[in-house]
């Protein structure tokens, strides 16, 4: 269980509020046909309680040293073993979805050779209105009106992955369409750089900083679809 150990470095543990507070100062840009996900994501965040030790969800999860962190944006840059790991599994997909902190890498990335009408991209990058039912799906945060002494404590962080979202993996296969091999959606995450500790950078909460990025996937498969 992760405990928050004082240090002389350390300085005051926010509090849930504040630290959910800085993690939306900080989200990415959005294209303009998911703002309304985000935002309504963002207004449940900020009507809804943070997570505390007396709820039954976090009786037993110790977060202060999440709380003694600092949320920085992440710098997009994943480790050559990842990108080798990539490359070497291409061929065993019919598409590959490479995403590197929420966004969609298209020079990782590779369509393939997809059946007509499956598409495999993000919903982002569709021309058009999204489809139907893809920003109902998306606003569907986990544990709506859940009894608080049963919820397993997702809402309020299923509420920040939805106000922080960059982009949405989209994979959709029309009714009656077979698809033989795997649709691959793979998701990497750079590492935040390193705290600094003394006058050579900004000191952080904790000492630690946490680079951050909120993936998102939505499958839809048509009746007499397979994927």
């Amino acid at each position: 269980r992760p405990r928050c150990v004082a240090t002389a470095e350390t300085t005051a543990i926010q509090s849930g509020d504040e630290w959910f507070d800085a993690a939306l100062s900080v989200r990415p840009s959005a294209p303009s046909s998911l703002q309304v996900v985000r935002e309504e994501a963002a207004a449940a965040l900020g009507a809804t309680r943070r997570p505390r030790r007396k709820d039954e969800a976090w009786r037993r999860t110790d977060l202060s040293s999440l709380f003694a962190s600092t949320l920085v944006s992440p710098p997009g840059a994943v480790s050559d073993d990842a990108l080798q790991r990539v490359a070497d599994s291409r061929g065993e997909f019919c598409a590959s979805l490479v995403f590197v902190d929420g966004m969609l890498s298209e020079e990782l990335s590779e369509l393939g050779d997809l059946p007509d009408g499956v598409v495999a991209g993000t919903l982002g990058r569709l021309p058009g209105t999204l489809p139907d039912g893809a920003v109902d799906a998306l606003r569907t945060l986990p544990e709506t009106g859940a009894d608080p002494r049963l919820e397993l404590g997702a809402y309020v962080f299923g509420a920040l992955n939805q106000a922080a979202l960059a982009d949405v993996a989209y994979i959709s296969v029309p009714a009656d369409v077979h698809v033989d091999k795997p649709v691959r959606a793979l998701f990497l995450s750079s590492a935040a750089p390193a705290a600094k500790a003394d006058g050579d950078g900004p000191r952080t909460l904790g000492g630690r900083t946490l680079a951050y990025s909120c993936p998102n996937l939505l499958v839809r498969v048509a009746e007499g679809g397979k994927l």
